[in-house]
């Protein structure tokens, strides 16, 4: 009896979290909808139809002068004015009908325009709703906890670092970490950054964002927990495959919380990454606090050991590339190194033959044991005599490189023992005796790299990394060979096949037998990690409203930045989400509680309000534009004009809609 109830309940599950969905999407249709209407009646207009839905009515009762319909296609809505139909203009500048005091054509301009926008509005308004509702249950967000910094960027220039939490930009109060990225794409100039180190301390600086991208950002990514990922599929695994943490025993488990480790008590993320950089030497005793399978509290506590792993070494020592960015207040400042810089040397060895630059972080916090500093010897371009070779003398601190990986082409390798960054050239310096690149053949120094594949040794499975830009407004920024060797340790159960250019010729060849970088070892033992959430609710009715309007608020001009990225071409229209899309998303949240609901329902209405207020002909926004040609010019634009602009906005809306079912039909089949 126990099992048949098990089974009805997960059974019923989905089935009601796609009835949560389909209520949802139809409440947001409804109050726009509504607002129409609401309006449109107080004006005395003659309301014929109230639709939920378009194309066939499935459902229709008549009250009164006004029928209601439920229709086929549940995706949007229209209330049917006389004297107003978006799919025949001349019923707009029907003379006839214009003289029916009571038709939505023979209003005023300004209450024509009170019903047109009633509908955004209530929207708004309804998202305000929403959105409060939520807070009031207690909503799960992203805490402005920096889990990560972009090499190179605003935020690590002016040295922000994992686990600082930023409390204040700009004088406001984060309380999220889309607060802190809102306020700062939102941002006119230099912001000013307030918060809390890892370590307790206080900080403030000022930061220029980076506009580069069509957006003001400073470069700083959320922070996980220090949970072991609970993954969707039950059998979707929590370690990555060739890492240590696959093979320990007891092995990780979905939920585990990392309580302990190397004798340290752990309570954040932060913690768990220093420790493993710091000592990534040596094994990792980890202090697991299992859940229970029952209720999901604290269970017992169990010790697991993960050895440690080495670097893979490919055998390519590759050309050193120049100095990117410099971090204020840096050894690298005080020793008056500059951007574009290229290190030739380093305490007299030749960095590229004799020091692989991808061992340079390393080798540089070693250097910090010497009491003295250590020369360096730089080429410098200077300006009306050439290429100049500098000498120079640093004094690294103990902070070990490689903390973290590298994510894109463009970002710099960093060298936090002396606060600089670097790019490494995909040209090779030297070929290292004795290796598999050297015993592959025909690989030799001067040649360049140009693409890497990752090839299971069954040859079933391949991933590919092109070593060049492939957006044209990119193609003149440096690309970084560190990410490549970076990539090439996260899957080490692959083979890599080297695309290689000589000259005019290209060639491949497959490394598939891998020794390892004799003093680096990967600050990761591959285990997966879960988003740091923590729950944000409304002590009081008032404090809601207010979180609610501050979240739509938010919501709009995020809204707005997205399609401001969607016209400058720096967001991809392949973003996009169709109605497959949509409820594919909203069933995904549906499951995660109803406060997630709410916020997905607030934010489904801003969207609308925010894309049918849009100046497309059809749209609200569309009519607005009309109506306020009318109110300047003194007359209403020529029957003509409203057809073929009615013409063109279905185009426009159809065109957009196929492509965005399209989009949903190839991710379904990808």
């Amino acid at each position: 009896m126990e099992t048949l109830a098990v089974d009805i309940a997960g059974f019923l599950g989905p089935i009601w979290n796609a009835l949560c969905v389909m209520l949802g999407l139809g409440l947001v249709i409804f109050f726009h909808e509504l607002g129409h209407f609401a309006v449109a009646k107080w004006c005395d207009v003659h309301v014929e139809r109230f639709s939920i839905g378009f194309g066939p009515i499935l459902w229709s009762r008549q009250k009164g002068e006004t029928e209601y319909a439920l229709s086929a296609v549940p995706f949007g809505g229209y209330v049917k004015m006389l004297g107003q139909d978006d799919m025949d203009a001349s019923k707009t500048a029907n003379e006839e009908i214009a003289e029916n005091p009571r038709s939505y054509s023979a209003k005023k301009v300004w209450q024509r325009m009170a019903i047109i926008s009633a509908g955004v509005v209530m929207n708004i308004i309804t998202a305000c709703l929403f959105y409060a509702a939520a807070y009031g249950l207690g909503v799960m967000e992203e805490p402005p906890v920096v889990g990560g910094v972009a090499t190179g960027s605003p935020a690590w220039t002016q040295g922000l670092r994992l686990g600082d939490e930023i409390t204040h930009v700009n004088g406001e109060k984060m309380a999220t970490f889309n607060d802190l990225s809102m306020d700062v794409a939102l941002s006119k100039g230099d912001v000013q950054v307030k918060g809390v180190r890892a370590n307790g301390t206080m900080f403030e600086t000022t930061i220029t964002p980076d506009s580069s991208e069509g957006m003001p950002q400073i470069g700083v990514f959320p922070i996980q927990n220090h949970h072991v990922i609970q993954p969707l599929k039950d059998d979707d695994p929590v370690t990555m495959a060739g890492f240590p943490a696959e093979e320990a025993d007891p092995p990780f488990l979905p939920g585990d919380t990392i309580v302990g480790l190397n004798g340290e008590k752990i309570e954040d993320f932060a913690s768990v990454k220093r420790i493993l950089s710091e000592q990534r030497s040596r094994p990792a005793v980890f202090e697991l606090e299992r859940l229970k399978k029952e209720d999901g509290s604290a269970g017992e506590t169990v010790t697991t050991t993960v050895k440690a792993l080495k670097f893979r070494s490919l055998g390519l020592s590759m050309e050193m590339g120049p100095i990117a960015a410099i971090q204020s207040g840096s050894a690298a400042e005080r020793a008056k190194l500059q951007v574009g810089d290229v290190i030739k040397t380093v305490d007299g060895k030749s960095v590229g033959t004799e020091i692989d630059p991808v061992q340079l972080p390393d080798l540089l916090q070693e250097l910090s044991k010497r009491a003295e500093p250590i020369p360096l010897v730089v080429r410098r371009k200077i300006e009306g005599s050439g290429d100049s070779d500098i000498t120079l003398e640093i004094s690294p601190t103990d902070r070990p490189g490689w903390e973290t990986g590298l994510s894109y082409l463009s970002e710099p390798l960093p060298a936090p023992a002396i606060g600089a960054a670097f790019f490494v050239d995909t040209r090779i310096a030297m070929v290292k005796p004795g290796s598999e690149a050297d015993r592959a053949g025909d690989i030799e120094a001067g040649q360049k790299i140009t693409k890497l594949e990752f090839v299971s040794p069954d040859g079933k499975e391949s991933d590919a990394l092109e070593l060049k830009h492939e957006d044209k407004e990119d193609a003149k920024k440096p690309v970084n060979w560190a990410l490549a060797f970076w990539n090439c340790q996260v899957v080490p159960d692959k083979h890599i096949v080297l695309h290689i250019q000589s000259g005019d010729k290209s060639f491949a060849k497959t490394l598939k037998e891998f020794e390892t970088e004799d003093t680096m070892y990967m600050p990761i033992r591959g285990f997966k990690t879960e988003s740091l959430q923590v729950q944000q609710k409304a002590n009081s009715v008032g404090e809601a409203f207010v979180m609610g309007y501050k979240s739509t608020k938010k919501n709009i001009l995020q809204i707005y930045l997205t399609l401001r990225g969607l016209f400058t071409g720096r967001i991809s229209v392949k973003n996009l989400q169709g109605p497959v899309g949509i409820a594919q998303v909203g069933y995904a949240v549906a499951k995660q509680g109803p406060s997630r609901l709410m916020i997905f329902l607030g934010f489904l209405s801003v969207n609308l309000a925010v894309l049918n207020f849009l100046p497309i002909p059809v749209l609200d926004g569309g009519h607005m534009v009309f109506l306020t040609y009318e109110a300047v010019a003194g007359k209403k634009p020529s029957e003509k004009v409203l057809i073929i602009a009615q013409y063109v906005g279905l185009i426009m809306i159809l065109g957009l809609m196929v492509f965005v079912v399209g989009q949903d039909v190839s991710r379904l089949f990808s």
